[in-house]
């Protein structure tokens, strides 16, 4: 893990300036996206904030993800290439989140009407949820770097995360991590009973998507070694 901590390190500082190019503005356009979503009432803001949350990491994966890999191994790119990546994947990596967000539905319909009766159900989808997020971690990876379909993507990623679940596992605690203590900052109400102002929300949003933008760094790192080690496993089975 201390390698793969260096190497994003490394990458980050020496591409900053083009890194908050490609970053901060459609993490302030979602951001917006979101927060005025959520100012929908019942069911339909609920599905129009998921939906909206999905797109923007969709966008930014795709986007990130391509600029990394042409950067790491020394090929021409830009943020405005990127980004032109970015939405022409975002239409396979968006279907590819969503599927993987089946067994967060009925989180989103069951409201205030959790109880002892459905509680294990929610807790079960969201166990089921985190095993599959785990398993295709490198899916949307596979897709813009390898051109594997959405399912293609899934079902490679089951195969490549193996030995590699752990370190997975660790970046996700630390995003979470991160995530959990500017929530605490920004958007915990102050005083019971009082809502955080839409300010608060907007830059929380903001700063969740910029978290999951260096997740999504140190995600590809991991990948990579995934990937070669798969590829190398697959040339002695050839020869």
């Amino acid at each position: 893990m201390k390698e793969i901590f260096q190497k994003s390190f490394t990458f980050i500082s020496e591409n900053i300036s083009d890194l908050v190019q490609l970053a901060l503005p459609p993490a302030l356009i979602f951001a917006a996206l979101i927060t005025l979503s959520s100012m929908l009432p019942g069911t339909a803001g609920a599905l129009m904030v998921f939906f909206a949350e999905v797109l923007a990491n969709a966008f930014i994966s795709a986007s990130l993800i391509r600029y990394i890999s042409a950067r790491s191994y020394n090929q021409p790119t830009s943020v405005q290439q990127a980004l032109l990546a970015g939405v022409a994947y975002t239409p396979a990596i968006l279907l590819l989140y969503l599927l993987l967000s089946i067994p967060l539905m009925p989180w989103l319909f069951a409201g205030e009407q959790f109880s002892s009766q459905n509680a294990f159900a929610l807790s079960f989808s969201t166990f089921i949820f985190f095993y599959i997020a785990i398993k295709a971690t490198f899916a949307d990876y596979l897709i813009v770097l390898d051109g594997k379909s959405t399912l293609g993507a899934i079902a490679t990623s089951f195969r490549y995360t193996t030995g590699y679940v752990h370190k997975i596992v660790i970046v996700m605690m630390l995003s979470f991590i991160v995530s959990g203590f500017f929530q605490i900052m920004f958007f915990q109400p102050l005083e019971p009973g009082v809502s955080p102002d839409k300010a608060s929300e907007f830059i929380t949003k903001a700063i969740e998507l910029i978290i999951n933008f260096v997740t999504t760094i140190l995600i590809f790192y991991i990948f990579t070694d995934s990937y070669l080690e798969n590829q190398k496993a697959h040339l002695s089975k050839v020869k």
